[in-house]
């Protein structure tokens, strides 16, 4: 029980202690940076899988995270596990749908072919916690724009955002 509720606790203490909406810096996509002050560093790691920073599907082997929906924080997209190589952005739309953007850092593009693959998942829901396979996520995209990509989805409690991406 004591678990539990420090679990709940840390929990909802990391919900409630997060940044503000007015002190997040989001991209900003008409600049040549392409990506907040935070995410500067050329992306020079080469060709790589990426993920939205978050919670890992399983504790050994793969390391592909899903990411809770959040307007308040920007979470960074990691490439090849430890390269930041941009962020996403949530923005609300209605109560049935949201826009994730991504916005790569200087030096990162999307590689050819479906690049963005987004799987919405329902709290709870048992994908969760097994190796996910991002050739079956549901939302499949081929961005016409190299370093920067919107698209409204249906509105879910958590992703996993999975991009293939280059420098070259």
């Amino acid at each position: 029980m004591k678990k539990i509720l420090a679990t709940l606790f840390a929990v909802t203490a990391l919900t409630v202690g997060g940044a503000t909406a007015a002190s997040a810096t989001p991209p900003d996509p008409g600049t040549d940076s392409g990506c907040c002050p935070c995410y500067c560093a050329p992306y020079s790691a080469g060709d790589n899988t990426a993920w939205a920073a978050g919670t890992k599907y399983v504790n050994k082997g793969n390391w592909g995270t899903y990411t809770r929906t959040s307007f308040e924080s920007n979470p960074t997209i990691w490439a090849g596990r430890n390269n930041a190589a941009g962020v996403v952005i949530f923005h609300w739309v209605d109560s049935e749908n949201l826009t994730i953007e991504i916005a790569l850092a200087p030096g990162a593009k999307f590689a050819d072919g479906d690049a963005v693959k987004i799987q919405p998942y329902a709290f709870g829901d048992p994908r969760l916690m097994q190796t996910p396979v991002p050739g079956h996520f549901e939302l499949k995209y081929d961005p016409t724009d190299p370093s920067h990509f919107e698209v409204t989805v249906p509105l879910a409690y958590l992703y996993g955002i999975h991009l293939d991406i280059t420098n070259s």
